[in-house]
């Protein structure tokens, strides 16, 4: 099945970001995206994806993971 694509005004009301910087965001392709003729569209699942990969992580995750790594090494 084809996943349903995500115009720029549903992926700016899903990130909350406004349509202008997820324009300049595709501009610099630093978002995924589709070009299909003029028409720009998003698939939800990348889009989730995407902003999982822009969570930042808390001190004690980060310590969590240096003291997992150096008992490791």
């Amino acid at each position: 099945m084809v996943e349903t694509m995500l115009t720029i005004n549903e992926v700016a009301g899903l990130t909350q970001l406004s349509t202008s910087h997820i324009y300049h965001l595709v501009k610099d392709k630093a978002i995924p995206h589709y070009k299909l003729g003029s028409a720009v569209r998003f698939k939800k699942t990348e889009i989730a994806e995407w902003l999982q990969s822009k969570r930042g992580y808390t001190k004690q995750e980060i310590n969590r993971e240096a003291d997992t790594y150096t008992a490791t090494h």
